[in-house]
């Protein structure tokens, strides 16, 4: 076994004056004395701190067969604060299903109620798109006659003079709204077939 030789720590004139050491290398008895003081309260700290741990100990030592039927207790407290606790969620949980089964009856009963409703308004709802296809036809076939009317006047016609001296013709009218916006207009006047029936 190697013997490790430990090299002696070498003591400053600062170390000398703050510990008392003589020039022997020696602690002065003034130190020893508080050293001394200092192990001892330390020594009475531990002796405490064992008296305080004995009779914890012999506390534990005492009560440790009346443990089991406290923790017992404990646990049957709070088994019972559980089972009260779910019986009521379960209460609350029939309720909510309750009514949303009653709710979801309801909800089936007014889908019955109103499923003639329903295909009516569909119904309502495709000939309404058709009026409105229409009523844009005969807006447009009313601006094309305006425009036509005042194209009339500005080129110095007067209609209303005319009117009655025409011959009887079937007015055409087609209106298309072009890929531009703007909307083609085109008239035509064709006389009127009499049929054979019919004297006038």
């Amino acid at each position: 076994m190697k013997v490790i030789k430990k090299s002696k720590t070498k003591v400053t004139e600062k170390l000398r004056k703050a510990y008392g050491v003589c020039e022997h290398d020696n602690i002065s008895y003034k130190e020893l004395e508080k050293g001394q003081k200092l192990l001892f309260i330390a020594h009475r700290r531990v002796c405490r701190d064992n008296d305080r741990k004995g009779k914890i100990l012999l506390l534990l030592t005492k009560e440790k067969t009346q443990w089991p039927k406290a923790y017992a207790k404990r646990f049957n407290d709070l088994k019972a604060s559980y089972q009260e606790s779910i019986a009521k969620w379960e209460i609350a949980l029939n309720e909510v299903t309750a009514e949303r089964n009653e709710a979801y009856d309801y909800n089936t009963e007014l889908l019955e109620k109103n499923k003639d409703c329903i295909k009516k308004n569909r119904d309502l709802v495709k000939t309404n798109k058709k009026l409105v296809k229409r009523h844009i036809e005969i807006t447009r076939a009313y601006n094309g006659i305006a425009e036509m009317g005042k194209f009339a006047e500005e080129l110095g016609i007067n209609i209303k003079e005319h009117q009655e001296k025409l011959p009887e013709h079937e007015f055409n009218q087609k209106h298309t709204l072009m890929e531009s916006g703007r909307v083609n207009h085109t008239y035509s006047f064709l006389p009127k077939i009499k049929k054979k029936g019919n004297k006038k």
